[in-house]
């Protein structure tokens, strides 16, 4: 769902330098938009975005900022018609934490409205991925980034499991993907455990306590890891195989998990 009819693309005029020297044509542009998220019927956040799948990219950001856990705690969404604005609604409102709260996200920028205590450790998750599958998982999130295949102004992510991927979302911003995610297991009740995440960006701090927070046991990158999320990966127990491209792939952290 996009917070309007609009297309997620624009076409702009520029100028490519080759060995012909410049040349002008039309270029795909991804579409940036400010979503205004409302939480009981107050502004919470304006959060940059490519206005695609807004109602999950709100439920999702408030979960990862910890002001609601499951579905049952969600009263009803609304999506404005004629503004980029999400409203959530609870069924028990008024969390003190988030009554001064009102700030502008960048597409890439940290959350952090307030740090929300984070859930057990997932070490016994028992779930196996075998290195082929890491590799045809990567390969399918990439050919299946349409917006990012045509603009390569896009981050992408997907839920998985190791026989294929389930949701791709894209977007502006590599924590709004995740946060889309978020927002779509719990609006549709889906369990973490057995499930396995993709990203194409950078693997920080913040994106391992997303990750944890939706309770999933294998993360997948792209790109690489930094030091302080690996010391947060090891304190979770989740599985990090990073930097997987042409045939190769790291294994950073709880490897019992990929197989062969």
């Amino acid at each position: 769902m996009r917070a309007s009819g609009e297309s997620p693309t624009v076409t702009r005029t520029l100028r490519t330098f080759d060995e012909r020297g410049f040349v002008e044509r039309s270029a795909a542009v991804v579409r940036e938009v400010p979503l205004e998220v409302v939480l009981d019927g107050r502004r919470l956040a304006t959060i940059a975005c490519s206005g695609l799948h807004v109602e999950e990219l709100a439920v999702g950001f408030l979960r990862s900022e910890g002001l609601i856990a499951d579905r049952d705690e969600v009263a009803r969404v609304t999506v404005q018609d004629d503004a980029p604005v999400v409203s959530v609604d609870r069924r028990r409102p008024g969390d003190p934490a988030v009554r001064s709260a009102d700030r502008t996200i960048g597409s890439s920028g940290a959350r952090g409205l307030r740090r929300a205590s984070l859930p057990a450790p997932l070490h016994d998750h028992d779930l196996k991925v075998a290195p082929g599958q890491v590799l045809a998982l990567m390969e399918a999130l990439l050919d299946g980034s349409a917006i990012h295949n045509l603009t390569h102004g896009t981050h992408a992510a997907a839920l998985a499991v190791p026989e294929g991927l389930l949701v791709v979302r894209e977007d502006i911003g590599r924590h709004n993907t995740l946060d889309m995610l978020g927002g779509h297991m719990l609006l549709g009740a889906i369990p973490g455990r057995d499930r396995i995440l993709l990203t194409t960006g950078r693997v920080s701090a913040e994106i391992v306590q997303k990750v944890w927070r939706l309770g999933v046991p294998v993360l997948i990158s792209h790109s690489a890891p930094t030091s302080r999320a690996l010391e947060l990966l090891e304190e979770a127990g989740i599985t990090l195989v990073g930097y997987v491209r042409k045939g190769r792939m790291n294994l950073y952290t709880e490897g019992r998990r990929v197989t062969g």
